[in-house]
């Protein structure tokens, strides 16, 4: 890297968005993590691809393998950053506590006791 001022350049550009991902993976890994560490995962991972990418056009000369190495160990994360995209809300609270950091629509069970919390005495009337 330190010979391939370009390759540096747009890695460093790439990794600027991403989030302290390992500040979330420990505090969701002692139980302490929130609605927010899983978006940080989620945004962290979804940058897998690109950094792929950057290193796989480098034309590093320092030991093909090993880039080829740092390549594969990014891994490929594509099915569990879709999870999270389509479960996690847009606006998110600090703690789960909080509730509503589920999107509306991805647990229909989750979605039915919504309704009762919100209308659970209309409900009642009904029956």
């Amino acid at each position: 890297f330190v010979d391939h001022e370009p390759v540096r350049a747009r890695l460093r550009e790439a990794l600027r968005a991403c989030p302290d991902v390992e500040r979330a993976l420990s505090r969701l890994s002692l139980g302490r993590g929130g609605p927010r560490d899983l978006a940080a995962v989620r945004d962290a991972l979804a940058l897998a691809p690109a950094l792929r990418n950057i290193l796989a056009g480098s034309g590093l000369d320092s030991p093909p393998e090993a880039v080829a190495v740092a390549a594969r160990r990014l891994g490929e994360h594509s099915a569990l950053v879709d999870k999270l995209g389509r479960a996690l809300a847009d606006e998110l609270p600090l703690a789960a506590r909080d509730g509503n950091f589920i999107r509306p629509g991805f647990h229909a069970g989750l979605d039915e006791v919504k309704v009762l919390e919100k209308e659970g005495k209309a409900v009642l009337l009904r029956l």
